[in-house]
């Protein structure tokens, strides 16, 4: 019989990137930048021109140094370790394809052995307009994955619109009130995600 696969997403998945990203974007830019008030959309967040978002954007999508400094999520190590015994694990994020290299590498720091392959959803490759509401349910399904693991709600929603399972991780400000599909699994921590997978 042939191994589930699951697919990961990586920052404020697996990654602790929101907290990291509000502190430099507060100190270097002078924005009031809270994780509880995140938004994917930069531009209405806070409040700027297309050109100041895409200056912005430019500078932390593609800043390698920031992506090798973040920290690991709690629980993700253990969880993913265990689930990795019977399951084949991949990462489906929506990181720029430049930072390939150090991704693998953080990965490799952090979770060796467990997770198999790096995908990249290609959303924020360019800062055009609406690419932030780009989706990974049609990505999972060209992977064959059982599941995707996501903190983002429109990932999830696409997940479950493909037939694919998903389990929307966290207690962020960005998805605790979202609308779901009823066929999404909450999970807010990886013990959470690790029970439901298991169980």
């Amino acid at each position: 019989m042939s191994r589930a696969l699951i697919a990961i997403d990586l920052d404020d998945v697996v990654a602790d990137f929101c907290p990291a990203f509000c502190r430099r974007v507060t100190k270097e830019w002078g924005f009031r930048a809270v994780p509880e008030e995140y938004n994917e959309d930069w531009g209405s967040w806070f409040g700027i021109g297309t050109d100041k978002w895409q200056e912005l954007s430019d500078v932390f999508l593609n800043d390698l140094d920031f992506y090798a400094s973040l920290p690991l999520k709690e629980g993700a190590e253990v969880a993913l370790k265990k689930l990795s015994k019977n399951t084949d694990i991949v990462a489906l994020t929506s990181r720029r394809s430049v930072t390939r290299n150090v991704t693998e590498q953080w990965l490799e720091r952090y979770l060796p052995g467990v997770v198999s392959e790096v995908y990249f959803s290609g959303a924020y490759e360019t800062m055009m307009e609406g690419a932030h509401l780009k989706t990974k349910g049609d990505i999972c399904v060209r992977l064959g994955a059982n599941y995707l693991i996501d903190d983002q709600p429109k990932h999830c929603n696409s997940a479950i619109e493909s037939g694919v399972g998903a389990v929307l991780f966290g207690d962020y400000g960005w998805n605790r009130h979202a609308t779901v599909d009823e066929r999404v699994r909450r999970a807010l921590n990886w013990r959470e995600v690790y029970e439901y997978l298991e169980g």
